[in-house]
Parts: C-alpha cells; sequence; structure tokens
C-alpha cells in the first residue's frame, strides 16, 4: 500500500514500498517504471503478521489547508499509474467519486488485484 500527499497539485509519495522491485530500485537495477512489469514485483520484504511485533514507518508531516491524502492499495497503484491518479484526484472534488472513478479505472484496466483507495482533502 502507498500514501501518496497532492499538494498544489504535485502528487508525491511519502510512504515507501518495502518490495523486493522497490529495493531494486534504490540500487539502480531497475528503473521505477519497471517496476510495473517486473516479474518479482509482488515479493514483498515486510507484511502485517509476519511477527509478533510490528516494525512501522513514521513520517511527520504538516499538512496545510488544500492538502489532500490519498491511501491505496497495489491493485490501484498498479493499474492506475501516478500521473493519472494526480489527474483524477485534482480535477474530481468529491473524495468518495474521485476514489470511485479510480477504481472502476483500475477494474477497467485489469483489476488483478485487490483494489483500496481511500481520499482525505483537508479543507481551506
Amino acid at each position: 500500500s502507498r500514501t501518496y500527499l497532492m499538494r498544489g497539485g504535485q502528487l508525491t509519495r511519502i510512504s515507501k514500498d518495502h518490495s523486493l522491485v522497490m529495493r531494486l530500485v534504490d540500487i539502480g537495477q531497475i528503473t521505477e517504471e519497471e517496476i510495473y512489469t517486473h516479474p518479482h514485483r509482488n515479493a514483498i520484504l515486510r507484511s502485517l503478521g509476519e511477527k509478533p511485533e510490528v516494525q512501522t514507518d513514521t513520517f511527520p508531516l504538516r499538512l496545510a489547508p488544500g492538502d489532500a491524502l490519498f491511501l491505496c492499495s497495489d491493485g490501484q497503484w498498479e493499474m492506475v499509474h501516478d500521473p493519472r491518479m494526480s489527474e483524477v484526484i485534482t480535477t474530481v472534488d468529491d473524495p468518495q467519486a474521485a476514489c470511485n472513478q479510480l477504481v472502476d479505472e483500475a477494474n477497467a484496466n485489469g483489476g488483478e488485484d485487490n483494489i483500496t483507495a481511500v481520499l482525505v482533502r483537508f479543507g481551506e
């Protein structure tokens, strides 16, 4: 799953993928675009329930009026890439309608996995 910040019309991923392919991106073996087609794209390095203690990532972030947070599963971002998600989040005002549209597009693009999308907008 990923968390994105939408600020000033710019969608930025603020979470870190705990996957083999992201590790390969980090060390320069593949590009971010290759994540979507890599044969090991579903290999994860961390998950809930793996151990009794859960390791979490935290990232302090001061939210501003007009910001939005978008949380989604890999079933969403693998089927609808960041530029399109950004376009929908920017142009569809209602958070539920934006999520519905993104989930519909993910399904139309193949819907190979469970799809979760949550959009929270912070007031002006």
